[in-house]
C-alpha cells in the first residue's frame, strides 16, 4: 500500500506540497504578527480602561504563551496638568490574557505584574489638585468578566508636594502590593499593601481590605521607622 502511494510522489506533485506548506507558514506567521500587535493595543487600552488613565509604553511585545511585556510603562492622569503628574513610572510589566478569551476572540486580561517602579501621590497647592484624583478602579468594559489579579513588585511610594512651580519629595518608602479578585463576592476585590517597618521596630507596615463598587474595608497601618510623617 504505501509503494503504491510512493508512485503518486512525482517531482511536481512535491514541489506543489512544499509551495503549500511554505504559502501556510508565511500565512500563519504575517497572523502571529498582526494578532501580537492587535493584543499588544489591547493590553494598554484595558490597562487604562482599568484604572481611569492615560497610558504611554517605550516598548510592547507579544509572546506566544498569550502574555505581553510591557518596558517602561507610564501611567498618567487623563487630564494632564502643568507639571509632571506620572502616577506610575515602570521599568518592566508583564500582562497575561485569559486562555478562554482569547479562543472566544474577546481577549481580557486575566493577571498583570508591575515590576521595578515608583508610585507618585502628588498634590499641587498651587492649583490644589492630587494627581491620582481621577484614579479610579473599574470593572472591564464589554460584559461581566472578572478583574484581573495585579501584584505590584520591587516599588517605591513616593509622595510629592508642589509649591511655587517647585516638585519636592516629602518622603519616599519602598513598596509591594496585591490586588486580587475576591473568592467569595465576585463584584468585589480584595488587596494588600506592604510598605517600611513599622515605627514599633516590629513587622511590616500592612494594609489590607477589600474594595467593590460603592464602599472599602480597610485595616492595619502603615507607619515607618524612618519616616516620621507617615504616623
Amino acid at each position: 500500500m504505501a509503494r503504491s502511494r510512493m508512485r503518486y510522489l512525482t517531482p511536481k506533485r512535491i514541489i506543489h506540497w512544499l509551495v503549500s506548506c511554505a504559502i501556510l507558514v508565511v500565512l500563519l506567521w504575517l497572523f502571529f504578527i498582526f494578532a501580537g500587535r492587535a493584543l499588544c493595543y489591547v493590553a494598554i487600552q484595558q490597562i487604562g480602561e482599568l484604572t481611569n488613565t492615560k497610558i504611554k509604553a517605550g516598548s510592547v511585545d507579544f509572546r506566544t504563551d498569550g502574555s505581553v511585556y510591557i518596558r517602561n510603562l507610564v501611567i498618567r492622569p487623563e487630564q494632564e496638568q502643568d507639571q509632571d503628574d506620572t502616577i506610575i513610572d515602570a521599568k518592566m510589566v508583564f500582562a497575561r490574557f485569559s486562555l478562554g478569551s482569547l479562543l472566544k476572540l474577546r481577549p481580557r486580561l486575566k493577571a498583570i505584574d508591575v515590576n521595578d517602579f515608583i508610585a507618585n501621590v502628588q498634590y499641587d497647592r498651587d492649583t490644589q489638585k492630587w494627581n491620582i484624583a481621577a484614579l479610579k478602579i473599574r470593572r472591564p468594559k464589554g460584559g461581566p468578566g472578572r478583574m484581573p489579579r495585579v501584584h505590584l513588585n520591587g516599588g517605591t511610594l513616593q509622595y510629592t508636594k508642589i509649591s511655587n512651580g517647585q516638585a519636592v519629595v516629602a518622603l519616599s518608602v519602598p513598596l509591594n502590593a496585591r490586588f486580587e479578585p475576591d473568592e467569595t463576592n465576585r463584584e468585589a476585590y480584595g488587596f494588600e499593601i506592604r510598605t517600611a517597618t513599622m515605627a514599633s521596630g516590629y513587622g511590616n507596615s500592612r494594609l489590607a481590605g477589600t474594595w467593590k463598587p460603592g464602599s472599602v474595608t480597610i485595616a492595619g497601618g502603615i507607619s515607618s521607622i524612618d519616616v516620621p510623617e507617615l504616623e
